[in-house]
């Protein structure tokens, strides 16, 4: 039993991929214009986490207003397949991350053109302002966890 609680463990705390993390905008467009960090539809995203670990993977977008969604992520070679819903079929977003921790996303969203430009944020707690909210439970949704 205990063995079994060390690989729970370690398997919580070990990436799978480099694009696991915390990661801030630098730059976002829809549709080829440059998106202020306000509302306007669809929102762009201001903070994005990725979550790819052996026992979970997740995609959270987080707007300047602070609300944000979780999505259901397949990670696939330069390719994020994300879906709101279980029951959606998946969206396309391609990266392009680099090792100087930038990573570009782009693809379409409720039919707009996205793209944006992302700095890795520190995953230290007490460094961060950075917070994620989880929305109720919907069985419907993709889990965190």
């Amino acid at each position: 039993m205990a063995t079994l609680a060390v690989i729970a463990v370690i398997d919580i705390h070990s990436p799978r991929s480099p694009l696991d993390g915390e990661w801030q905008a630098m730059s976002f467009t829809i549709d080829g214009t440059p998106a202020a960090m306000t509302a306007q539809d669809p929102n762009p995203w201001a903070n994005v986490a990725i979550t790819d670990r052996p026992d979970s993977q997740s995609f959270i977008t987080q707007t300047p207003s602070g609300a944000t969604t979780t999505w259901a992520l397949d990670l696939r070679d330069h390719t994020l397949l994300i879906r709101r819903h279980l029951s959606n079929s998946p969206t396309a977003l391609r990266y392009h991350w680099n090792p100087g921790d930038s990573l570009v996303l782009s693809g379409t969203i409720a039919n707009h053109q996205i793209e944006g430009h992302y700095q890795r944020r520190p995953m230290g707690r007490a460094d961060s302002t950075f917070r994620l909210v989880q929305p109720g439970p919907d069985p419907d949704r993709p889990r965190t966890s």
